[in-house]
């Protein structure tokens, strides 16, 4: 063979594996693998500060050998008390199917615990405070990642040493107090316009309080969005 049809024989066959390499689809992952995906990417964007584990109890064959191109889960919106998991799943493409699968979660994540037996009345300080690694499935909601919240909040019950600091344990201290200056933050179709307020009532993050707007007098009800902030929608 010339060397000229040796090099078209190259030429030709190479661009025939390189057609049927890109023609042949990647295959998708295992079903099992899939499923344990989504679980994990559910959980993982709503519990940023927690290392995530998902483990799934045996899958039969059948489901095993299933084809799926836009394979959903539906895990639950929060972590499930005690870590039981219960989840549907379902197919449409290539076939049209709908399996359940069971298995368990994990969140461990390092949360708010007492350095001390905390006594009621305590207004906590940042000496008070420790941060252990738990599993959040078996405690109850509620718990806090951060020690900004808990700095300056008063203990409504004792609170034993190296238990974990639940929000129903403390009364957390108002963001806006009767008589406090604030500002207002007037807010409608994306623009918003500042004032200067009087505070009529007290109140936490999120609840709605009686405030004067200094130049009008006029009083209006508002939405506490952080200390000495006040807003209002129209």
């Amino acid at each position: 063979m010339s060397s000229f049809k040796a090099m078209r024989f190259v030429g030709i066959t190479s661009l025939l594996f390189s057609f049927f390499t890109c023609a042949v689809p990647a295959l998708a992952a295992p079903i099992e693998e899939q499923i344990k995906s989504q679980i994990y990417q559910h959980f993982a964007s709503r519990y940023p500060h927690a290392a995530i584990n998902i483990v799934l109890n045996s899958i039969n064959d059948q489901l095993k050998e299933k084809k799926c191109r836009d394979l959903s889960t539906r895990p639950p919106a929060k972590l499930p008390r005690g870590g039981r998991l219960t989840v549907r799943v379902q197919c449409s493409i290539p076939q049209r199917w709908v399996a359940h699968v069971t298995g368990k979660v994990e969140a461990f994540s390092s949360v708010a615990t007492a350095r001390n037996t905390l006594p009621k009345g305590k207004l906590i300080q940042a000496a008070d405070l420790a941060f252990q690694r738990h599993d959040l499935t078996p405690l109850k909601p509620g718990y806090f990642f951060t020690p900004d919240t808990l700095i300056g909040a008063q203990v409504r019950r004792t609170i034993t040493s190296q238990s974990v600091i639940n929000s129903s344990h403390i009364k957390l201290p108002n963001l806006v107090n009767k008589g406090d200056s604030v500002i207002i933050i007037a807010q409608k179709n994306g623009m918003s316009i500042r004032t200067q307020g009087t505070a009529l009532d007290a109140g936490l993050a999120g609840d709605q309080i009686r405030v004067v707007n200094n130049r009008s007098q006029k009083v209006i009800k508002a939405y506490i969005k952080k200390r000495g902030q006040v807003t209002v929608f129209y």
